[in-house]
This record gives structure tokens, sequence and C-alpha cells, in this order.
């Protein structure tokens, strides 16, 4: 074996070591990636389990009746963000300005969702920010 066919095989080598690496490298990124989606993904599922709202009553308010006036009981375990409450009306999703605060566990609060034209005996639906859904009629 001469001298260029030792060279072209440690080149050879190298480039391989070199691929490898970088395969390595790419499968271990992406491997971390999914176990931190699965693992988000688990914690979602926990704390939706521990996330449940009930509406109490909803009326039309009387100042203004594009707003509606909502009494929300927080039953489950964890801090319901008001800002994160979605709003279905008739099953139709609305986008909503809700009024702002926080609903501590077995807690009830009185909302306003503002924005929003609603007549006697449409069905109102919130659903909170990991997927829980509570329904009502409005009175």
């Amino acid at each position: 074996m001469g001298f260029s066919q030792v060279v072209g095989i440690s080149g050879l080598i190298i480039i391989l070591l070199a691929s490898l690496s970088m395969i390595f490298i790419t499968t271990d990124h992406n491997f971390e990636k999914v176990m931190n989606s699965q693992n988000e993904h688990y914690d979602n599922i926990i704390i939706k389990n521990h996330e449940k709202i009930l509406i109490n009553s909803a009326k039309i308010d009387l100042g203004d009746s594009n707003n509606l006036i909502v009494n929300i009981t927080n039953t489950g375990n964890t801090v319901i963000e008001i800002e994160k409450l979605s709003v279905l009306k008739n099953g139709i999703y609305y986008t909503v300005n809700i009024s702002s605060g926080y609903i501590a566990p077995k807690e009830s609060e009185k909302i306003t969702i503002y924005d929003i034209k609603a007549n006697i005996a449409d069905k109102l639906s919130i659903v909170s920010e990991h997927g829980y859904m509570d329904s009502a009629t409005i009175s």
C-alpha cells in the first residue's frame, strides 16, 4: 500500500465518522423534541383532568344588550384564567372580549362577555384553556 492509498482511506474514514456524528446529533435532537412534546401532552392531560367549570347562570346585561353576564364556578383543582376562556353561542365560536382575572378552585366569579349579541334561549358554552366545556341556556 502506497502513501496515497493510506491518505485516501484515512480521508474516507474521517468523512464516514463525521457523517455518523451528524446523524447521531440530528437523531438525538429529534428524539429530545419528541420526548418534550410527549411530556407537555401528558402535563396538559393532567391539567385538563383537574380543570372543571360550571355555569351557574347566563343573562343578558340590562345596561347593554350586546353584553352577557355569566356566573361561573370553578369546580376543579386548578386556577382558571378568565381571559383564556372561549365562547360558543349556539355552537358557533365567537371572538369576544372577556373581563380579566382569575377564578380560584371552589370559587365563583361573575364575568362579563363583551360584544356578543345574544337572545333569550340561546345556548351558551364556555370552553376552558385545556378543553373542559360547560353549557347553559341564556335567560
